[in-house]
This record gives structure tokens, C-alpha cells and sequence, in this order.
């Protein structure tokens, strides 16, 4: 599961959008079983929150292309 980065000092706004991030990691995986998620890290210091999800398919491959299982 992702590991979360948060500061003190904007601990529950931070929380707010980490439970946000979470619904839609969820989702993702939802909508994409395949798609493993190996690190999600938000980003506060910009300015907008964001998140970097990062992952890779599993699954076949055949001529570069997915094959569903």
C-alpha cells in the first residue's frame, strides 16, 4: 500500500485531502486490478495538493499489448 508524507503544521487539512487520496487510489484499483501501485506520494508545498502515483501493469504482454487474464 502507498506511504504518506505529511507535516505538522497543516496536520488536518493534510488528513482531509490524505482520506481524498485515498478514495481515488482505491478506485484505481477498482477500475484497474491490474495496476499495481508501488509508491503515492502528495505533494502540499506547491501551489495545489497533488499526488504522484507510480505502478506498473501486470498481466501478459503479447506484440506490446496487454492481454486480459
Amino acid at each position: 500500500m502507498a506511504k504518506w508524507i505529511v507535516r505538522k503544521e497543516h496536520y488536518f487539512e493534510k488528513k482531509q485531502i490524505h482520506a481524498v487520496y485515498k478514495i481515488i487510489l482505491d478506485k484505481l484499483q477498482e477500475l484497474m486490478p491490474d495496476f499495481v501501485v508501488d509508491n503515492a506520494v502528495a505533494h502540499y508545498d506547491e501551489a495545489s495538493p497533488h499526488m504522484h502515483v507510480v505502478g506498473v501493469l501486470q498481466g501478459e504482454l503479447r506484440d506490446n499489448a496487454k492481454v486480459s487474464k
